[in-house]
Formats: structure tokens, C-alpha cells, sequence
């Protein structure tokens, strides 16, 4: 049998996330393994040569931690040991770099 340990769930709070959500939670459930809630802000410079209106960095700051601070219920939460973060940067550098310091699955 397999033993998880950590289980890193990166998310942008998106309908797409909601089945891995699921699945992550029960996989923490049953393994009694610590769920690693990942955020990524994507810095401003990505999108500065679109132009128009981009959010500040503490407007993202806020809506990433109302975001991990909701994400998954709190009933849903009961007995789970939850760590939540946000990192700014680039998605796939940062989802790879955190799966490795988590040794995630």
C-alpha cells in the first residue's frame, strides 16, 4: 500500500478546481497526510505590455488570502491539518519548486 504524507493542491479558485479539491481532501482523509493549499500570484510584469488596469500586489495579496481562507469549507476541514499559501511568480515554476520541498504526490 502507498503512504502519502503531503498532498500539494495548487488552485486558482476556479470551477476547474473544485473536482481536485474533492479529491485531494478525501486522499488527505484517508492518508492522514498534510493538504498543501497553493496560490500563485502571478507577478504584474507578466502582464504589463497588455496594458489597461492590473490589480496591485496587496489587492492580490487580499484576494488570495480571502481565497485560501474559503476555498475549502470548514466543515470539509474538520480533522485535516491544512496549510495554506500564496507565492508570487510564474504558475508551473513555482507548482514545481513547491512540489519538491513538499515531496508532494
Amino acid at each position: 500500500m502507498i503512504s502519502l504524507h503531503n498532498i500539494l493542491l495548487p488552485t486558482d479558485f476556479s470551477e476547474a478546481s473544485i473536482n481536485p479539491t474533492r479529491y485531494a481532501i478525501e486522499f488527505a482523509r484517508k492518508f492522514n497526510a498534510t493538504l498543501h493549499l497553493l496560490y500563485v500570484i502571478e507577478e504584474p510584469a507578466f502582464y504589463a505590455p497588455l496594458g489597461g488596469y492590473f490589480p496591485s500586489r496587496e489587492e492580490w495579496t487580499a484576494f488570495a488570502d480571502s481565497g485560501l481562507d474559503n476555498w475549502i469549507s470548514k466543515d470539509d476541514a474538520v480533522g485535516l491539518n491544512i496549510r495554506r499559501d500564496k507565492v508570487f511568480g510564474h504558475p508551473g515554476r513555482k507548482f514545481r519548486s513547491t512540489r519538491r520541498l513538499t515531496k508532494s504526490i
